[in-house]
């Protein structure tokens, strides 16, 4: 049996994993963009400073809203999938 401490544990762990997640995807897909935008010795060079900030922001915003963000995302996930259903079979 476990305990209600072990259950919050768990939870804030996984809480812990997904934030860091989003933040470091945000952070890539940022870095990528500016790279795109703005050359390779600008986006490369200097990128990664816009980049960190957006990401940062991003974490703290995904660690207040995990639970809601959680749900958004498979929620986005049917309404995409019953589009990509309609789309295909007609």
């Amino acid at each position: 049996m476990t305990s209600w401490a072990h259950d919050v544990a768990r939870d804030e762990q996984g809480r812990a994993v997904g934030t860091l997640a989003v933040a470091v995807l945000t952070f890539a897909g940022s870095w990528i963009y500016c790279i795109y935008e703005y050359g390779f010795l600008f986006g490369v060079g200097l990128g990664w400073l816009p980049s960190l900030i957006v990401a940062f922001g991003v974490f703290v915003l995904s660690r207040l809203l995990w639970p809601y963000l959680v749900q958004v995302v498979i929620f986005s996930a049917i309404i995409a999938f019953g589009v990509w259903l309609r789309v295909n079979l007609h």
